[in-house]
Parts: C-alpha cells; sequence; structure tokens
C-alpha cells in the first residue's frame, strides 16, 4: 500500500536537490566610474597656453613679429608673462628675446600668488626648453667655428699645394729649354 503523501515527499525531495544544483546569484555589477574630476587651475592654465600656442602658429609670421614689437609690461601677471615668453621664444630673433622670454618665466616661479601658481608649471616647461634652446644653440656655434678652422686650414693646404705645382711645372719648363748635348761620335 502507497501512502498519500508519498508523491509530496518525493516531489519535495526532487525540489531540495534541485534546489542545490542551481546557480549562486550573480555578483553585483561593478561601481560607475566616477565623473570627470573639474579641471584645476593647472590645466586651465596648461590649456590656454596651447591655444595661445595654436593662435600663434594659425598667424602666421607677420603677425607674430608685430606682436613681438609690443614693448613688454613692467609687472605682467602670470598668464601673460606665460604667453608672452612663449611667443618670444616662436619669434626666434636671438639672443635678446630668449633673455626676456627667461626673465618673464622666472618672474612667475619667483611669484607666490595664487594665480602664479597655477602657470608654475608651464613657466618650468619653458625655461627646461630655454635652456636646451641655448645648449644646442651654443653646440651649433662650437660646430660652425671648427667648420670654419677646417675650411681655412684645407685652403692654406690647397694654396701650398698649388704652389708645389707650379715650382714643379717651373722645373719642368726649365728642363724642355735645356737641350742634352748630343752623344759623342766613335771615330
Amino acid at each position: 500500500m502507497r501512502r498519500p503523501d508519498a508523491p509530496k515527499t518525493l516531489a519535495l525531495c526532487a525540489a531540495l536537490l534541485l534546489g542545490g544544483c542551481a546557480l549562486p546569484p550573480p555578483p553585483p555589477p561593478p561601481p560607475l566610474p566616477a565623473p570627470f574630476a573639474p579641471l584645476g587651475p593647472a590645466d586651465v592654465a596648461a590649456r590656454q597656453l596651447l591655444a595661445h600656442h595654436a593662435q600663434l602658429q594659425d598667424q602666421g609670421a607677420e603677425a607674430l613679429a608685430t606682436a613681438l614689437r609690443l614693448p613688454d609690461a613692467l609687472d605682467p601677471p602670470p598668464a601673460d608673462a606665460v604667453q608672452r615668453a612663449l611667443s618670444l621664444m616662436l619669434g626666434r630673433r636671438g639672443a635678446d628675446d630668449s633673455a626676456r622670454a627667461r626673465a618673464l618665466l622666472e618672474r612667475v616661479l619667483a611669484d607666490t600668488s595664487p594665480q602664479a601658481e597655477a602657470w608654475r608649471g608651464s613657466a618650468r616647461l619653458l625655461v627646461g626648453l630655454l635652456g636646451e634652446q641655448q645648449r644646442l644653440e651654443e653646440l651649433l656655434e662650437r660646430q660652425i667655428q671648427q667648420n670654419r678652422e677646417q675650411q681655412r686650414e684645407a685652403q692654406r693646404k690647397l694654396e701650398q699645394l698649388n704652389e708645389k705645382l707650379e715650382a714643379l711645372k717651373a722645373i719642368e719648363r726649365s728642363l724642355q729649354g735645356v737641350r742634352p748635348a748630343p752623344p759623342a761620335r766613335q771615330p
């Protein structure tokens, strides 16, 4: 005889067995990335400097030369000083402009105001570039001087060789003018 509870018990056992085979719940989704942090003052300053550089490149040499003819302000704000220094560096008109650019940048580096803090990184970068540019210019000047000395030495040797050649030509001409005596005849 069968018990009436047997199908229920069998169903209950099957449910428990199948429950053990169930997958665990999925892990929670990873947290969403934080939204972009707002730009800091140094980031804004760097973007302004890059925009100024792009503007100088787009304007061309004539507009840059016109901007460089303007006199320097006595105590420009850090932003103006760094941008003016960049203009002077791009103008490449000589050591005077490099010295003016370095002076402007060093004022920004020495400035302790909050406005200058944002521009210090850009000023340090430009001072480093000025130093590298100066080193390369000195190296180029030494190379040019060595080339001049080598050219003078080569010219001097060429002149010496030409003198020797002319002397040999003179000897050859003098020998052509002297005819050897005919051999003596034997009786």
